[in-house]
């Protein structure tokens, strides 16, 4: 399976429940919302939200009725290709990176520092050329780096805003477990 495909499938994987099958008529046109992930409570930052897609960030998406295509279709644009993950020799590193946006932006940017931290350029948050080469010449060592990112990243948006300490064990899962779901997919035929 494709790099992308394997990331998004693993993003999905998470955001239903851990019952993700792109062969399932339900998942597939949307209509079985538990396995879709769909939710939006209060508490939610992102608001309502399927497949992962929130309509904070896609408010001119039709959450609702949106369906398996079309959220691969978002999840490739505007997660995959922002990250540039085609452009990263170690797919780990790139479908991390591209979870890690699935976060949020703001997720992207800390674990993006860190990266640069360790890997001796300017952090600043961004996924320039420059960063994405110097990564691809240490990526065997960045793994925990990113991990780790995340956890911290995680347990500041918790002291800052209680209402989310809720969430933090399944950010953290998913933090810790990603690339282990993500494996399994990439190598599906």
């Amino acid at each position: 399976m494709e790099s992308y495909k394997a990331a998004i499938y693993t993003a999905l994987w998470f955001e239903g429940g851990g019952v993700f099958n792109d062969k399932d008529p339900e998942i597939i046109n949307g209509t079985n919302w538990k396995k879709c992930g769909t939710s939006g409570g209060a508490d939610d930052a992102g608001g309502m939200t399927k497949y992962g897609i929130a309509k904070a960030g896609h408010p001119d998406v039709d959450i609702a009725a949106l369906n398996l295509a079309q959220a691969v279709a978002i999840y490739k644009k505007d997660f995959w290709d922002r990250v540039r993950g085609d452009e990263f020799k170690n797919p780990q590193i790139a479908a991390y990176l591209f979870d890690s946006l699935c976060g949020s932006m703001y997720c992207l940017i800390h674990v993006v520092k860190d990266v640069q931290k360790a890997v001796g350029v300017t952090a600043d948050g961004i996924l320039g050329a420059g960063t994405i080469a110097a990564i691809n010449h240490h990526d065997e060592d960045l793994i925990d780096v990113m991990v780790n990112s995340r956890f911290d990243f995680y347990k500041a948006i918790a002291e800052h805003n209680p209402t989310q300490a809720k969430f933090l064990p399944g950010w953290n899962r998913r933090a810790e477990t990603f690339l282990q779901q993500f494996k399994k997919y990439l190598i599906e035929a």
